[in-house]
């Protein structure tokens, strides 16, 4: 028993959001068919307003107020003198009313003409007079929204609007834009200017989650309202800060939704419930009365496009010049890599060259640390040559002692001949051993004498060879010099050339 109650509850609740959403649509659809016929002074007197007497569903079964929706979504499309415009409504389907029955039909069927709906983009297989009379909600209500659908879509077209262009997508042609349905250009459209916002969100119908926060508007808006109107701009743009701290499933965004659009005469078709509920049919509309008011997207006007032109020419001229100065540039580039590596090349040789002069100024070095010890030898046997005339004095007087009444040295001791002679001793060794075998030195030391004799003449033939050299360092060291002198001046010329060629490249 309770699962029946349950069951037929939820039913109950169905059907109650069902008439809601009818009772939605009917409304919305009411206020659009007034504003569309709002001129139209005859319907004024007999169909319109719509009251509660005089709804929708009552206003539509005489089938006038329905003939002349399609006369004025499409005109010329209907001869409206074809219509009967003499029927009593109050009396269609009496037995008294026979005839308002029957013209009321006629003027239904001439409406349903395929040939007509043919052309206003409606199908209107399975819908019959009798439907309109006895005021089927779902015929009747599915019906007027397609005349609804196709006044709202009806300038959605490239050649009503041909700043459409900019909806094209990469890679995309004209001919495929034109292809797409108006209802597909609409969310392209929407998608072109929630891309401008640099937000992440995108639509793919008019119902449903995409559009429930109302977020997707606000972005909308933010896009397409004019610019001049900074008030309205600050007031989307807090709108939009609040949004992000209420809850998606709430009405507050919605809401504020249709106030901005009412301050720029957009608020139609839907409630901030239908907003919230994602109600395909009425957001579709809505989405329709913002782009038929502000489409957010223009063309540039012919001075704007002649200007465009006027700077296209001169960034076409400024591109030939810096393409031309690229070229040289290039060509400049590569004469001085050429240069740079012809001067590394260069640079390679004289650095072998400065490393092998560096080696032989350390052989050099070498060997003026020789000449060195050599010379302080020299110093100590020079030292020793005093010494050397004593001992050999010595000797003397040893071998050859003093004959009565000679003169003695002021120590007594007999002067040696080697002892006279060892000041003067010559550059020849061997005239120098020969005096002092003539005086008859001992073996022993006339053998050491002419060792340090040949010694010393080896010592002078070695200083001059290292004079010689000296003097050759000398014109080396100059030389290094002269590499050195001549390859900084070049590097200095070439760095002096690449700041001049820099400076004559034109700038952008």
């Amino acid at each position: 028993m309770a699962d029946i109650y349950t069951s037929s509850r939820e039913s109950l609740n169905t059907t109650t959001v069902a008439e809601e959403a009818a009772r939605h649509e009917a409304e919305a659809y009411s206020e659009h068919i007034q504003n569309l016929l709002a001129d139209d002074r005859a319907l004024w007197e007999s169909h319109l307003p719509f009251s509660a007497e005089n709804d929708l569903y009552a206003a539509l079964t005489d089938g006038i107020l329905l003939s002349h929706i399609m006369a004025k979504i499409k005109p010329g499309c209907l001869d409206l003198k074809t219509i009967n415009h003499k029927v009593d409504r109050a009396q269609i389907g009496t037995k008294a009313g026979v005839k308002d029955t029957f013209e009321a039909t006629a003027n239904l069927n001439r409406c349903f003409d395929p040939a007509l709906t043919k052309q206003l983009g409606v199908v209107t297989v399975n819908i019959a007079a009798e439907d309109f009379m006895h005021k089927k909600v779902d015929l009747v209500l599915g019906l007027i929204w397609q005349l609804v659908r196709a006044h709202l879509l009806s300038a959605i077209t490239i050649a009503i609007h041909p700043e459409l262009v900019r909806l094209l997508e990469p890679g995309e042609n004209l001919v495929a834009l034109c292809q797409l349905t108006s209802e597909q250009t609409l969310i392209r459209w929407v998608n072109y200017h929630l891309a401008r916002a640099g937000t992440t969100h995108r639509i793919a119908a008019f119902g449903g989650k995409d559009i429930q926060d109302g977020v997707v508007y606000l972005h909308l808006l933010e896009q397409i309202v004019p610019a001049a109107n900074d008030a309205l701009h600050a007031d989307i743009r807090a709108a939009l800060a609040a949004s992000a701290t209420l809850p998606t499933d709430g009405l507050a965004t919605p809401r504020a939704v249709l106030e901005l659009a009412e301050r720029i005469g957009c608020r139609r078709f839907v409630t901030a419930a239908d907003i919230a509920a994602g109600h395909p049919r009425l957001n579709l509309a809505f989405v329709a009365t913002l782009f038929n008011k502000y489409t957010g997207i223009h063309l540039p006007s012919e001075d704007e496009m002649r200007a465009m032109v006027e700077r296209a020419d001169r960034l076409e001229a400024e591109n030939v010049a810096l393409h031309a100065a690229l070229v040289e540039a290039r060509a400049a580039g590569a004469a001085a890599t050429a240069q740079g590596a012809a001067t590394a090349s260069a640079l390679e040789a004289a650095t072998s060259e400065l490393d092998q002069l560096a080696a032989a100024t350390a052989a050099k070095q070498a060997e003026w640390d020789r000449v060195g010890a050599l010379r302080a030898e020299m110093r100590a046997h020079l030292h020793d040559g005093p010494r050397l005339a004593q001992l050999v004095g010595k000797a003397w007087a040893l071998v050859h002692p003093p004959s009565p009444g000679t003169d003695a040295g002021a120590d007594g001791e007999a002067e040696a001949p080697a002892t006279r002679e060892m000041s003067q001793l010559t550059t020849d060794p061997d005239a120098d051993a020969a005096e002092l075998n003539d005086a008859q030195i001992a073996d022993q030391l006339v053998a050491m004498v002419h060792d340090l004799l040949m010694e010393n003449a080896e010592q002078r033939k070695f200083l001059q060879v290292l004079a010689t050299r000296d003097v050759q360092n000398q014109k080396i060291n100059e030389m290094i010099g002269d590499k050195i002198r001549e390859y900084s001046e070049a590097r200095i010329h070439e760095k002096n050339d690449k700041q001049r060629k820099k400076k004559e490249i034109p700038k952008k």
